[in-house]
């Protein structure tokens, strides 16, 4: 299945982003303290005080976007990551989480740069349908 381009880009992306984004999520989750006020609202109390209920409530909504965006990311890679054939996810691991040259990534796979450009558009397929995307 030939992934168009842009797809391609946007799972190289996510792919690249990956351990710095599950590292954000966890600091994410770990500076974002919620506060139930006795008017049913959520607050948040990270240390600032806002002036208005308003502030306070579309920094928890922007908050709580980003986790949930992070948070789909990751475990989108994950899933795909577990349903991957052993040298599908080993190629993306070396492209994508240690940053590899296809050159270097070839080597370790003793593999020639064709198979190495096959393996990788069969995983971003993979990817893209479980990011929603195809």
């Amino acid at each position: 299945m030939k992934i168009p381009t842009q797809i391609r880009k946007i799972i190289e992306g996510e792919l690249i982003n990956y351990p710095s984004n599950k590292k954000a999520l966890a600091y994410a989750k770990q500076n974002v303290y919620l506060k139930h006020s006795p008017d049913g609202y959520v607050t948040l109390t990270q240390g600032k005080n806002f002036s208005s209920p308003v502030e306070q409530k579309v920094l928890h909504l922007m908050s709580d976007h980003n986790i949930m965006r992070l948070e789909y990311s990751i475990s989108a890679i994950e899933d795909t990551l577990s349903d991957l054939r052993e040298e599908h996810r080993r190629l993306i691991e070396l492209r994508y989480f240690k940053s590899y040259s296809v050159e270097r990534v070839v080597g370790e796979l003793s593999i020639c740069a064709r198979n190495f450009f096959r393996w990788r558009d069969k995983a971003i397929a993979c990817f893209a349908i479980r990011f929603g995307l195809i």
